[in-house]
Parts: C-alpha cells; sequence; structure tokens
C-alpha cells in the first residue's frame, strides 16, 4: 500500500491440493521491503514461485519482485 492506502501490488499465497498454509509473521524494513515467514503442510505456491513442505522466508522488494524464497 501507499501512504493513502492504495493498494500498489498483490502476490498469491496458497497451497497444493488440501494442504494448509501457514503465514507466521511478516515484517517491512526502512526501505519498504517484506520479509514473511510461514510454512505449507503440502508445499504450495508464492505468486508464482514453488515452495516444498515446510517452513519458509521469503523477502520481497517495495516494488513487488521477490528477491528470494528460502527453505
Amino acid at each position: 500500500m501507499d501512504l493513502n492506502g492504495n493498494c500498489i501490488w498483490v502476490k498469491k499465497l496458497w497451497c497444493y491440493k488440501w494442504g494448509k498454509e501457514f503465514p507466521i509473521q511478516m515484517t517491512v524494513d526502512k526501505n519498504g521491503n517484506i520479509y514473511q515467514i510461514g510454512g505449507f503442510s503440502s508445499g504450495g505456491l508464492i505468486d508464482t514461485n514453488s515452495v516444498l513442505d515446510g517452513g519458509f522466508l521469503a523477502k520481497i522488494k517495495s516494488n513487488g519482485d521477490i528477491d528470494y524464497i528460502k527453505k
């Protein structure tokens, strides 16, 4: 969101099949980059990036580009 509350970009977080996604915590640094930790019970996607079962740490840049996803 920008300073006026307008949505700038959106990323999907979803599980394969009948699994569950677990977004646990999110924080934003001084440059507007987002750090998300969470997990998947049966693998899933963050936007178009595949993530296997288990926990992850993702960094999404302030412009919406995914910088990295680590397991």
